[in-house]
Formats: C-alpha cells, structure tokens, sequence
C-alpha cells in the first residue's frame, strides 16, 4: 500500500472493526484511548501522512508514560494496540493480528547481559555494546545522558543486527544505519539528528574499543565538518584531556568548551596562523571577534570558554603571553522577563491534584516542595531518602548544576505531604530516591518527568493558555525568588537560598520585585523638555 493519510487509515481500521465481531464498546474504548491520541500525535508534529516510524515513537512515549504513572495500564495497551493494528493494517489490508508479546520480553531482549560464549568473541557486537556502557559509566555521566545513548544509539544498532541475523560487528552495517538516519533527517526528520549522531559516536567508540580495550571521551565533529591541522588536534587532544582530568565539568559544558577552543583555532587558520607562533593581544581580540559576529546569543559563552582555553595555552607553554587577557568584559545582555506563578496559581495547582491515588500523593509532595523550596526540578528528580533529615527538619543535597552542597529547611506542608507519599504509597523497591515511578520497572523520576507532571496540571488550571506559555516546573523557583525578595531580603540571601554559585544568577529574579524596582526609578521632572516632548 502507498502513502495514506493518516486520518483516512484510521478510519479503514474502524470500519473493519465494525465488520467483525468487536463490540461497539470495544470499538468505542479504542476510538477514544488510541485512535484519537495517535491523530492527535500526527497533528502536533503537522504530519498528515501514515509513518511507522512516528507511531512506534508514539508507543514508546504512551509506555513512559505508564511506567511513571501518567496513564493507567488500560490506556497504555489500548494504545499500543491500536498502533500495532495501523502498522498491520498498512502492511497486510487486514485487522486480524496475532497477540501482541509482552512488551518486556521484546525489549530486555536488547539490555540482556551477553552469555559468556559471547563475552568470549571480541567481535559479538552484543558483548561490544555491553563493554561500552560500562566504559561510559566511568566519565560521570547523567543517568537521562546513557540513557539517551541506549535509546537512540545502542538500541538501534542492536535492532539492525537481530533484523539482518549477524552477531559480529560489520562497519558496513553501521555505516548504512548512519547514513539512513542522517538523510531523514537532512530531509527533515528533526528527530533522527540525536540517532544518527548516538550511532556516529558509538561506532567510533567500538572501533577504539576494538583497537585499544578501553575508550576515551571525546567530541566528534559533524559529517562533512571540516577538520583541525594535526597540530592543532594535537592541541584539541591535550586540552581534553586536561578538561577530563579536572573532573568537576558537566558533560554539556565540556562538549562547549572543546566545541569552541575548535572554533578558535579554525579561524585562526582562516587568518593564516597554523600555531600560536605570532598570535598576539591584537590578534586574539580580532579572532574572537570574528567569532562572535554571526552570534546573535552565546557571546558570554564564547567569551567565558576562550578565557579557559587560553588559559590551558598559557600554562601549557603553547603561548608566550597570557592571551586571556585579551578577551573582553561582557556588555549586560538583554534578558526576557519570565514570571512564576502567582500565590494564587500555585493554589490552583495544588487542589488540582487528586490525594486519593497513590500518583497523586507524589505529584503532590512534589509540586508543594517545589513551591516551597525553589528546587530545580534535577534535584528534585535526585533527591534520595538520606538527604531529608526529618529530626532537624532539614533537607540537604549536592545540586546538580554546581555540585556545591545546600541545605534548606523541611516545611511542615513539603514534609507532612513527602512522609504520606514515602509511608503510605510509594512502591516498595531497592531505589534509594524519594520520588519514582508508579509502575514496574521502578525507577528513580527524570527532571523532564516533572516538567511534563507540571504541564499537564496546568492545562486542568483556569489559567493554561493564558500568555504565559513558558510557565512550567522553573516557575516556582521564579516564584519563591519574587516573594522572598518582596520581604525585603538581600540578594546574597536569595543566591545562598536558591543555591546560585555565582550571585549574577540571582539578577533576574531582581525583576520580578516590582516593589522595590519603583523604589529605584528616577524622576524625569528636571529633565529640560526640547520641541515640546521628552
């Protein structure tokens, strides 16, 4: 069958349930709890024509959904169902479909621990893949970050290999993977730019893998990127290196600064330096310049990583002056003004959430310590059990973003709501953090869980589609900053509540304090008016 629209293949499906024995109930309950979520998926990515591709990605979000309590198991298989039967439908004309298998069983099948016979072939790509996580688990890297390399890199490669019934490791293979993913996406697919790229990356770590028995972080460039000299990625290496070794950077900000020292050290060959001999002050104010010309945001993180690479230079002995001198102080940039919510917002919130169900009683310990906190939603994803110390009522983490340590006080409202949450309901199992999933498998909540919990409690709210459409879980932070600095609170109390390593960060929240920002205007009545206007 060729391309169909997805609507017109919706309908071919019910009207054949209609023809069969299926109960108009049945029928019904499929309509509602399927049919319509998957137009509606096709209708919010503006995707009018039938894809497998989009349905499987709609079954894989209607599961995570379900396995972090959003949806209840009756919706998560009538879902599923009904994707499958579109996908049959299309390929055979028909609706009679064997039982679906257990979700579980299919897909451990790619997490399995390789039998020992496969550990034993250095080229099973089962083993290899195994091999490889382990090895990034040594970088420090965030549990969402391995778990995007499973499910867009490591996960396709493995499909591949048990559709085509090979177990060695075939470039070629890869390779076909890579450039498939990569032309939808150059045709569009937003979508496959995090596979192609998950696959390009480990492909190359299971080459060095095979080569060297270990692998080692690094950064690649993109397909067709243009390549540094050899002196250069020799300088490029080392400063990775160094980065590597101080251990205290973030994944996110090591890949900016070697994404940058990269971008530095093009522009100096485009200007026809092919080492550091003769790069001087001057030279170094003009490259960054260049630099930040095509900018229209980022220049403070150009400015900020080009401090830390020529840094790394001077110490190194690559330069004979300190070039960092070089780079310019940063002009305050303009900033958007984005509000929390309102006292009465935040109620509303609340009393949307329904305390009879066990998923209620956690979105709810989770909304009220947010409200009351200003955590960020990756702290509070983190937060374990020993980090609440109920006699001195007392919580205290290492924040995510800083690693620094902060302590806060447990309210009575936050603590009341997170022991009937830990006491009452929340399942028994070997995780160590406070908040998880509904459902087995259970597992600690991610930060974009709580953005997505909050969001949907917003469209039950009198106030979703208003104009504030950013407003989400970074909205009660915004709001905890706004009342504490109404009551009259210094800006290095706040930084030090909201747990800001740098007290810049507490500026924006500055503008929210309506109050006090009326106390600093400046009158404009001595001003000498010209032509007869200011």
């Amino acid at each position: 069958m060729g391309s169909v629209k997805i609507e017109v293949l919706v309908e071919q499906v019910l009207t054949a349930m209609v023809s069969g024995d299926m109960s108009k109930h049945t029928i019904k309950l499929y309509k509602v709890r399927g049919y319509n979520r998957i137009l509606n998926y096709f209708r919010e990515r503006n995707i009018p024509f039938y894809s497998e591709e989009v349905i499987r990605d709609f079954i894989s979000e209607r599961r995570s959904l379900y396995e972090e309590g959003f949806i209840s198991e009756e919706r998560w298989s009538a879902s599923r169902r009904c994707g499958e039967l579109l996908i049959h439908y299309q390929k055979s004309g028909n609706i009679e479909m064997q039982p679906l298998p257990d979700w579980n069983y299919i897909h451990g099948a790619l997490r399995a621990k390789p039998s020992d016979g496969q550990f034993e072939d250095p080229n099973n790509i089962f083993a290899l893949v195994w091999n490889i996580k382990n090895e990034l688990t040594k970088f420090g890297l965030t549990e969402s970050y391995l778990g995007a390399c499973t499910s867009n890199g490591f996960d396709p490669i493995l499909r591949e290999y048990i559709a085509a019934g090979i177990t060695e490791y075939s470039t070629g293979l890869v390779d076909r993977l890579i450039a498939g993913s990569y032309e939808k996406y150059k045709n569009g697919s937003k979508k496959h730019a995090p596979i192609y790229r998950a696959i390009r990356k480990i492909k190359a770590y299971i080459e060095e893998y095979l080569k060297n028995g270990e692998i080692e972080w690094r950064v690649l460039s993109r397909i067709g990127t243009r390549e540094l000299t050899l002196f250069f990625n020799s300088v490029q290496d080392g400063y990775q290196k160094e980065l590597q070794r101080s251990g205290n950077l973030m994944p996110a900000t090591m890949k900016n600064l070697l994404l940058y020292s990269r971008r530095f050290m093009l522009t100096l060959e485009d200007n026809g330096y092919y080492d550091f001999n003769g790069v001087s002050l001057k030279a170094t104010s003009g490259i960054l310049l260049q630099m930040a010309f095509p900018l229209t945001s980022g220049v403070k993180q150009l400015l900020y990583t080009s401090r830390v690479f020529l840094g790394f230079l001077y110490e190194n002995k690559y330069t004979d002056a300190d070039l960092k001198t070089a780079v310019p102080k940063l002009v305050a940039p303009w900033r958007k003004l984005h509000e929390g919510f309102t006292d009465a917002e935040i109620i509303e919130l609340l009393n949307s959430v329904d305390l009879e169900t066990p998923t209620g009683k956690r979105d709810y310990a989770i909304l009220v310590l947010a409200a009351q906190t200003g955590l960020r939603a990756v702290d509070i994803a983190n937060l374990k059990k020993s980090d609440i110390d109920w006699r001195n009522k007392e919580i205290r983490i290492v924040q995510h973003k800083t690693g620094n340590v902060l302590g806060l006080p447990l309210e009575p409202e936050s603590g009341n709501a997170i022991a009937d949450y830990l006491l009452n309901v929340r399942p028994e199992c070997n995780s160590k953090a406070v908040f998880i999933s509904a459902r087995h498998p259970y597992r600690p909540l991610e930060a974009a869980s709580l953005h997505t919990l909050v969001r949907s409690r917003i469209q039950k709210t009198s106030f979703a589609g208003t104009t504030k459409p950013w407003l989400g879980m970074h909205s009660f932070r915004r709001s905890l900053g706004k009342r504490m600095l109404e009551t009259g609170i210094s800006v290095d109390e706040l930084s030090q509540i909201l747990g800001h390593a740098d007290i810049n960060s507490s500026k924006p929240y500055l503008g929210t304090d309506e109050i006090h920002l009326m106390e600093c205007s400046i009158s404009l009545s001595d001003i000498e008016k010209a032509g007869g206007s200011l």
